[in-house]
């Protein structure tokens, strides 16, 4: 079940349990990364999370509750350990729900360019053989990643709020080790940006430059 509705099953709930005051807050994450090391892609990994959480006046107290879960037995569950909470809590500061009246600022996301696993692969091994190619002094242990992820967020109440807002972010990096004798230098530099723009050939020869002058 997916946030949409899955919040629908929560307003059904907290409708049916006489609540007059509640709100459902949602967020989801989601990520992607690649290192290599010794020439050979060392780490890969996918992430998926989501939680949500929900909050309820009730006996003029406020309420809390949360899941990772998404279903409807879930969505009725949250809303009465909510009810329960505030039943149950001593804290008697004054509580309120933000109502659509209020002010928020309307930011518009980023659009930047969601890889393949295909192509962050690609970009990862090919930044590292540019850090060995940088100086010949660059040993193993050298190494490049690359991730990329998406953040989700959603907020609705009983008194008409309904947002929601996402973005998303890449970002790329290398560290570089050289020796020249005894002596061992290191550098590590990282970017953030959109995937699509990222200067593999420029940050290769910055983070072996910052090795060699370090």
């Amino acid at each position: 079940m997916r946030y949409q509705e899955f919040k629908e099953c929560v307003l059904d709930a907290a409708k049916e349990m006489g609540l007059e005051q509640y709100e459902l807050y949602y967020m989801e994450s989601e990520s992607m990364s690649a290192e290599t090391m010794m020439h050979e892609i060392g780490a890969f990994s996918t992430s998926l999370d989501a939680g949500a959480c929900f909050r309820c006046i009730h006996e003029g107290k406020m309420g809390y509750a949360s899941t990772e879960l998404f279903n409807k037995e879930e969505a009725f569950r949250i809303v009465a350990a909510a009810m329960d909470h505030a039943e149950n809590i001593e804290i008697e500061d004054e509580v309120f729900i933000h109502g659509t009246g209020d002010s928020y600022v309307n930011v518009e996301a980023q659009k930047t360019k969601e890889p393949t696993s295909e192509e962050m692969i690609a970009l990862v091994k090919e930044l590292e053989k540019l850090v060995y190619k940088g100086d010949s002094r660059v040993i193993d242990g050298s190494q490049a990643f690359v991730g990329f992820g998406k953040e989700a967020v959603a907020l609705c109440n009983s008194k008409g709020l309904d947002l929601a807002y996402s973005y998303d972010y890449s970002q790329i990096g290398a560290v570089a080790n050289l020796q020249e004798g005894d002596a061992m230098y290191n550098a590590f530099k990282v970017e953030t940006g959109d995937f699509a723009s990222f200067d593999i050939d420029k940050l290769a020869k910055e983070v072996v430059t910052d090795a060699a002058e370090s």
